[in-house]
């Protein structure tokens, strides 16, 4: 009696283990300079947030309990996005037309401007989606430092790269170091470097979901009622 009340608490103990990782899953939305309204879901600054930690929300509108750093920037009234491109399905056109930047006069000389990404999972993978496109002749360095390790993307131009072919920059299968943080660095490599928009994926690891699949088995199976017997 023991033994199966013990086996029938292990799908319980496996469904709250999945419900805690199922909180790291899903999408965050960042525009900066918002112009005009992103629309629902989405996480909005500019140059009145700089240099704060801000807290995040999921594209359902709900807390995500991520939070994050912002350097210091300015916001510009130049085109952000050409419109004889076509837009990636989570950035509107509110989003991609503007954009925020960073140069000598505005972070104090520095060269490179800080995100940092905090209250990550390490159960989870993360992807970041950076548009960071507008009509000026501008180059960028995007470095990802992370649990992984260091990843790196030289010599970005927002003209050519992003507003002439209209290209979003991706890194992929990155996790929370030991710190639960991700950090993105831009460093500008001459007069200044921009960001119109971010988009944060969680996914948990493949082992939760196995986890969860198991549980849901074992909660399925101590769930069947019980088989009476005939004479």
């Amino acid at each position: 009696m023991k033994l199966r009340s013990a086996l029938l608490g292990i799908p319980l103990a496996l469904f709250l283990l999945f419900a805690s990782a199922s909180a790291f899953a899903g999408t965050i939305l960042i525009d900066f300079n918002d112009n005009t309204s992103a629309g629902f879901g989405w996480n909005t600054f500019h140059t009145g947030n700089d240099g704060t930690t801000q807290s995040l929300i999921w594209d359902d509108g709900t807390a995500s309990g991520l939070s994050i750093t912002l350097p210091t920037f300015t916001d510009s009234a130049n085109p952000g996005w050409n419109p004889a491109n076509v837009l990636p399905a989570w950035a509107p056109n509110a989003v991609a037309d503007d954009y925020s930047f960073f140069n000598t006069f505005i972070d104090g000389g520095t060269q490179t401007a800080q995100f940092i990404l905090s209250g990550l999972d390490n159960t989870s993978t993360y992807s970041l989606d950076i548009l960071s496109s507008r009509n000026l002749n501008r180059d960028q360095d995007f470095t990802v430092t992370h649990g992984g390790g260091v990843e790196f993307h030289d010599n970005w131009n927002s003209q050519a790269d992003g507003w002439v072919l209209g290209s979003v920059l991706t890194f992929s299968n990155l996790s929370a170091d030991a710190l639960n943080e991700i950090v993105l660095d831009i460093r500008r490599e001459g007069v200044s470097a921009n960001f119109n928009a971010i988009r944060i994926t969680a996914i948990p690891e493949p082992n939760i979901v196995i986890l969860t699949s198991l549980g849901l088995l074992f909660l399925a199976g101590g769930r069947r009622p019980k088989q009476r017997d005939t004479f």
